[in-house]
């Protein structure tokens, strides 16, 4: 971004403060980054001056929600997905997750998508980030792999919570490039059984599985479009169906522990309910 004009890196600048603020506080570790990315997009004099305001006087919701907007008015692309890493990076700056830095951080990458929500509704997303949104575009593309689109809305949304619930299960078994047949069997089952699927719609939802998932399909995306759709309780679910999944064979390979603990961070999963799950599952 060094080599745009002053005032994208303004903009971005003022994002990445009202987010650092909207718990309502500010960590050493938040300030000591915000100056540090100050000093990698060399600002000049007055953005400097504005941005040790912005560290020394708290930020609201209201001003993250209008900075976001203002942001978005002339942000490319590389504009968008730059505030997303950096967003994320400044999250873990202070070694905590706080609820509220979660949710903005999930409206962030939602809103920031080829096809985002009207830009006035950031809080509204960040006030009801606990599902029941609309399918995206990414979820229709994936179903469309392998059959023809619903025309019925409820059947739509069910058969992607099943296509997402598959996917995100398929990438825990596939982690270590090895399908065990207890595993194959073991999703099959959780298909039928978990969700209700007849034997033909698992069939069609593991041919879409399969033709994305194995062609590596993000991660992130995947749970994006979970998240859009889901409420907390139908994560937990998920969590606990991918470590049974994974334990079908015996054992949780390190490599599917990895892949369990990065999609639970992509689900907002607080770590206590993580580990209290895997315990109940691992000691069952």
């Amino acid at each position: 971004m060094s080599s745009r004009s002053s005032s994208i890196e303004a903009r971005f600048l003022r994002v990445l403060a009202a987010l650092a603020w909207i718990d309502g506080t500010l960590a050493d570790s938040e300030r000591r980054f915000l100056r540090g990315l100050g000093a990698e997009l060399r600002l000049d004099p007055e953005m400097s001056r504005e941005l040790e305001a912005m560290l020394d006087k708290p930020l609201s919701r209201s001003d993250f929600d209008e900075a976001l907007n203002v942001f978005l008015e002339v942000a490319t692309p590389e504009d968008r997905a730059l505030l997303i890493d950096r967003a994320e990076r400044l999250i873990e700056a202070d070694h905590e997750r706080a609820t509220i830095e979660l949710q903005a951080l999930h409206a962030l990458r939602e809103l920031l998508e080829p096809a985002p929500q009207p830009q006035s509704r950031v809080l509204g997303r960040l006030r009801g980030i606990l599902g029941g949104g609309s399918l995206g575009a990414f979820a229709r593309e994936l179903m469309g792999r392998a059959a023809e689109p619903e025309t019925d809305p409820e059947s739509e949304r069910r058969r992607a919570y099943a296509t997402l619930f598959g996917a995100l299960l398929y990438r825990v078994i596939f982690a270590d490039r090895v399908i065990e047949p207890e595993e194959a069997e073991h999703l099959r089952s959780l298909l039928a059984d978990h969700i209700g699927l007849s034997g033909g719609e698992v069939d069609t939802v593991l041919r879409a599985i399969q033709l994305r998932v194995a062609q590596d399909v993000d991660r992130q995306r995947l749970c994006a479009e979970f998240n859009r759709i889901t409420s907390m309780e139908d994560r937990l679910r998920l969590l606990r169906a991918m470590l049974e999944l994974a334990q079908s064979d015996g054992r949780i390979s390190p490599e599917e522990e990895k892949e369990i603990r990065l999609i639970a961070n992509f689900l907002w999963i607080e770590v206590q309910d993580f580990v209290e799950t895997r315990r109940s599952v691992v000691a069952s």
